[in-house]
């Protein structure tokens, strides 16, 4: 709030009580900057007492926004990947042809076992095809395999790979086909997805030249502690280490988000000429209930590591999964579901993340996406005042500063929540330029137990909602009063309440000589002191 605005004296009791100072920008600057836990006096941060009567305070926790940024809860087993691939299971009989004929194995076209310094293989020639017995696929397997090349000639010899399951083994699941090889052993490895844990049986097909295949349906666990539908590898390069390429789908096992954790993050780069992909949270009974964390799809920059962030408030303390699906190219991805809380007193009302700053006027929060939004809920409130008997009605300002218009159709909204119910209700509020011009209301407050919430976002402002106008270099701590006129801050019911009164003072600097009738040392906007009526003369 500006240092510059002085309550009158006769509401001072009431203006103490003054909302937070916020300041809002559509667009994050290049770099946020956060305040440390070592310069932020906990003076500020308006924490609850210790001991008390149990009353909600009239003012939000931590009203001024300081942030301090701190790692909090734990995140899925295995986030950072640093624990490599495992083989898991038991793969077919006879899987690398060491007994020197197709034991184990059904045959049709032209087979023959091969020898590569000393190392037995099946050569499959024309029409040729080879069947395994059934082999149950482990649970945590995530990929099958194979080793192929081409043994002679100049041509590359092709193959499909197939996996047989259910009654009878008459469902076929295709998992390649026309693979090529080199005059190389190559390793070619195949998601099971939904198979794992299921008998099956692994079919080769020569499709074309003469092939060489060993080692067949070996699995492997590719991404420990996580689920993989589709293809994911781990490499070496990410940026604390290892991590995990994929262009399917992995999901991290269940774990726990902090009672007090407000947003998550994960690193992400991939490779192609368009990386998109959508990060989940599954949540409720069998996880099968869908949270999108990036309101649609996530774009990658190729070659550069980026942090991805979204709001879990509403998930605190309950048992979740993560989830990180390819939509187009490969996806690259690290650190996944490492927890965060920044914004003591609030909590994050949607998915949208949040970033901290500081300037010159102090502490801010802002959208950590650039031309993102925001929506913050504070904690509950009770703005408690009551009309003195024999007096005029109790009156009270909350305000909130601001700092917005770096683009077209920028919003800000401003709502009461009931803490009981969890009702929501818009507010029309006012901006107001100190030193320029001043809209200002007036409230009365009824003692409703309350929860200010304010949400920012960037797009067409609806009509009838009251935003300041875009300016090409907006000036910073702009304070917004709630007031008189607004029926959520008292009772249900419009009754006794008035319309906004519009009061328009000259223009003039901060520290201008005050307007005529003025109070000294009132901020600009501020009402004209009434003066006294004269006495009645007999």
């Amino acid at each position: 709030m500006p240092a510059s605005f002085v309550p009158r004296s006769r509401r001072l009791a009431a203006a103490l009580a003054l909302l937070c100072g916020l300041l809002l920008v559509v667009g994050s600057p290049p770099v946020p900057v956060v305040r440390g836990a070592a310069h932020v006096p906990h003076s500020r941060l308006n924490g609850p007492p210790a001991t008390g009567s149990g009353a909600n305070p009239a003012y939000p926790l931590n009203h001024m926004l300081d942030t301090v940024r701190s790692t909090v809860g734990t995140p899925p087993t295995n986030d950072d990947f640093e624990t490599p691939a495992a083989s898991v299971g038991t793969p077919p009989a006879n899987s690398g042809f060491s007994t020197g004929d197709f034991t184990g194995w059904t045959t049709s076209g032209t087979t023959a076992i091969g020898a590569d310094s000393g190392n037995d293989y099946a050569s499959l020639g024309s029409s040729a095809t080879i069947l395994s017995s059934a082999f149950t696929l482990d649970g945590r397997a995530s990929s099958i395999s194979l080793r192929a090349k081409y043994p002679s000639g100049i041509f590359a010899g092709q193959f499909s790979v197939s996996l047989l399951s259910g009654s009878g083994y008459t469902t076929s699941t295709t998992l390649a086909t026309n693979v090529a090889t080199t005059t190389r052993w190559q390793t070619f490895s195949y998601g099971v997805g939904t198979l794992a844990g299921q008998s099956v049986e692994i079919k080769v097909v020569q499709n074309a030249f003469t092939v060489a295949v060993d080692d067949v349906g070996l699995q492997t666990q590719d991404v420990p502690a996580w689920t993989v539908s589709g293809t994911a590898s781990e490499g070496a390069g990410g940026p604390t280490g290892h991590y995990v390429s994929t262009t399917g789908t992995i999901t991290s096992s269940p774990f726990t988000l902090a009672s007090n954790e407000q947003q998550l993050s994960l690193s992400y780069s991939g490779s192609g000429s368009s990386v998109l992909f959508y990060v989940s949270l599954l949540s409720g009974t069998g996880y099968a209930t869908r949270i999108d964390l990036g309101n649609g799809t996530v774009q990658a920059t190729p070659g550069t590591w980026q942090t991805f962030k979204a709001g879990v408030s509403a998930f605190a303390g309950q048992q979740v999964e993560i989830q990180v699906q390819r939509y187009t190219g490969t996806v690259y991805t690290d650190n996944v579901g490492v927890g965060e809380r920044l914004l003591s007193g609030w909590t994050l009302a949607a998915v949208d993340p949040i970033a901290g700053g500081a300037d010159g006027n102090g502490s801010y929060v802002l959208p950590f996406n650039p031309n993102g939004g925001l929506q913050i809920q504070s904690s509950t409130i009770s703005p408690g005042i009551v009309s003195p008997p024999g007096g005029p009605a109790g009156q009270k300002y909350y305000a909130l500063g601001y700092d917005i218009g770096y683009s077209t159709g920028n919003l800000l909204t401003v709502s009461w929540v009931n803490a009981s119910t969890g009702g929501v209700a818009p507010v029309s509020w006012t901006p107001e330029d100190w030193g320029q011009r001043a809209l200002r209301k007036e409230s009365r407050c009824r003692g409703e137990r309350r929860t200010s919430p304010i949400r920012q976002r960037s797009g067409p402002r609806p009509s009838g909602w009251c935003t300041k106008g875009t300016q090409p270099a907006p000036a910073r701590r702009r304070p917004g009063l709630l007031g008189r006129g607004d029926p959520h801050l008292g009772q249900a019911s419009t009754a006794g309440c008035r319309r906004a009164q519009r009061r328009v003072d000259h223009p003039g600097a901060r520290g201008a000589a005050p307007a005529a009738g003025r109070e000294p040392g009132a901020a600009p906007g501020a009402r004209p002191v009434k003066k006294p009526r004269p006495a009645n003369v007999a």
